[in-house]
């Protein structure tokens, strides 16, 4: 039976590291859903950092959004997938969301958006499942 694990902690606290040592340890194939968007200099070194940290014989895929549509493509020979991070994942959606004025948000759009973020997430729970 396929599990679902969820690794939990403060920013930068070492979530991704304790997940890829913890897929690394248990199995030889994993798929690696990367969220996060090099959107300024500090991010392009933390992707860097990751990218270095991980088993290069790990398939990397890059999204944050369609994640539902993506496992379908991801290697079936693929033993585990770790999916980060969805803290990420959601800041994305939350850039793209441009008819939000973040100094004063309009509820409705934040509701939409909300809805936006809940739906890919049932989404993709639903397909690994």
């Amino acid at each position: 039976m396929g599990k679902i694990a969820l690794m939990t902690g403060g920013a930068r606290s070492g979530k991704s590291t304790y997940a890829e040592n913890y897929l690394a340890q248990r199995y030889e194939r994993v798929s690696y859903i990367a969220t996060a968007i090099p959107f300024d200099d500090e991010m392009r070194l933390r992707i860097a950092k990751h990218q270095a940290q991980r088993p290069s014989h790990w398939q990397t895929y890059e999204a944050y959004k369609d994640l539902d549509q993506l496992v379908g493509t991801i290697d079936q020979s693929a033993e585990a997938c770790l999916l980060d991070c969805l803290t990420i994942m959601v800041t994305n959606f939350m850039m793209d969301a441009t008819n939000i004025n973040w100094d004063k948000p309009d509820p409705q759009a934040v509701n939409q958006l909300q809805t936006e973020v809940l739906t890919a997430v049932e989404l993709l729970l639903k397909t690994l499942k």
